[in-house]
């Protein structure tokens, strides 16, 4: 992936700085959405109230919303700044970030207020996706920058499998909406291992004070990305123990060694470094679950939790940070307490989710409470302390993406 180095850019026109680029709006809207998400979800655990929506489980409601809301708009804001980066086009601003913007949180509006306004989100969700589609396909093709089209792929799969849960939830298929929700979390862990095997190593490179060259060989991602699709196509269609013994063994595998490939004692240094390098080592610790979980050992929940709360949940954090803050002419390497805070928070929910669990299963419901309560902490955390970052006038670029 080429890193195009940013260069400041003058506004010459009058855009107020919210709506001109779209890491703003999206990022901010991604923190609203997860801690409002969790919350309710938590209601929904605790009985507090009932779900307004009666076509699925709660829980897939709230997998739903983590999946196609939160990380959908994590990613949008990525590409939408991070494509302009790359092909040197102009990025998607005023009324148009306005529309595609207003799309996703119409969609998120009409799902939180019940089922009288289920079809309008089952309208409203594929748009937004179709709309982002469109406008990181058109420099990506401008540019012939053809090596991007595999991070454009898995958005067209996204967009397949939100409109498979819409259309299985309106005609009562429980399987299809079951498996909509699990293909968007496999495609989520998958877009992040790309992206990481991309660019991962030179954030490393360009941020410690020392000189390192980290080994990231072509047949590690190949071997990734194989492995990966017979994991995907098992999970999704297939349900073979075997498959899945074999698939999650050799992804933990090649995961680990992408991981000591890419270790640097320095990392420490850099909340931006190690909570991206801590986010790839919670997605192994997921593929050697799922490998114990065919065997029958642990719950296959442990390891989707350990991909989604512990991997998901801090890369997202982790690569919202960075944009913000280089994308605003501040410093990625030089994070605030609140930025390591929140890392630590989120982490500390991974743990209670995932690992506690393990030995004390007897409290298990518990353990989940105490999960979803850091995990806000950790996004309302967040979200504070980039809540003047994200929206500040200033749009001095940096390194950001």
């Amino acid at each position: 992936m080429t890193i195009v180095q940013i260069q400041p850019r003058v506004q010459p026109n009058p855009v107020s700085a919210f709506w001109s680029a779209g890491f703003r709006p999206f990022f901010l809207g991604a923190i609203a959405c997860s801690v409002t998400t969790m919350f309710v979800w938590m209601g929904l655990f605790l009985s507090w109230w009932t779900p307004g929506i009666e076509m699925f489980a709660p829980m897939q409601w709230h997998a739903h919303e983590m999946v196609y809301g939160y990380c959908s708009a994590v990613i949008a804001g990525f590409l939408l700044t991070a494509v302009p980066n790359w092909t040197g086009a102009s990025p998607v601003d005023g009324r148009s970030l306005k529309t595609i913007s207003g799309l996703w949180f119409g969609a998120r509006l009409c799902f939180l207020l019940g089922g009288n306004f289920f079809v309008i989100a089952a309208l409203l969700d594929p748009l937004f996706l179709i709309s982002l589609i469109v406008v990181t396909v058109r420099p990506i093709v401008r540019a012939r920058q053809w090596k991007q089209i595999g991070i454009v792929s898995k958005l067209v799969l996204l967009l397949l499998g939100n409109c498979a849960f819409y259309f299985g939830a309106l005609e009562n298929l429980p399987v299809l909406v079951s498996q909509s929700i699990y293909a968007g979390l496999y495609l989520v862990v998958g877009l992040i291992l790309t992206i990481a095997g991309r660019v991962f190593p030179a954030f490393i490179q360009n941020m410690v004070p020392v000189d390192v060259r980290l080994r990231n060989p072509r047949w590690l991602s190949v071997g990734s990305l194989i492995f990966f699709l017979l994991f995907f196509i098992n999970q999704i269609f297939i349900s073979s123990p075997v498959l899945l013994l074999v698939s999650a063994t050799a992804l933990a595998v090649l995961t680990s060694t992408r991981l000591i490939f890419w270790y640097c004692r320095d990392i420490w240094s850099f909340p931006l470094l190690w909570s991206f390098y801590l986010s790839i080592a919670w997605i192994d610790l997921g593929f050697v679950l799922f490998a114990l979980s065919a065997a029958g050992a642990v719950s296959s929940l442990l390891a989707v939790h350990a991909v989604a709360a512990g991997g998901i949940g801090l890369v997202t954090l982790s690569m919202m940070a960075r944009v913000s803050l280089g994308h605003t002419g501040r410093n990625v390497g030089n994070a605030s307490h609140a930025t390591t805070i929140s890392f630590v928070l989120l982490l500390i929910a991974a743990f209670f989710r995932v690992v506690v669990p393990i030995p004390d299963a007897t409290s298990y419901t518990t353990w989940i409470v105490v999960a979803q309560i850091f995990w806000i902490a950790a996004i309302a955390s967040f979200g504070l302390g980039y809540f003047r970052i994200i929206t500040n006038a200033s749009y001095s670029l940096g390194d950001a993406a």
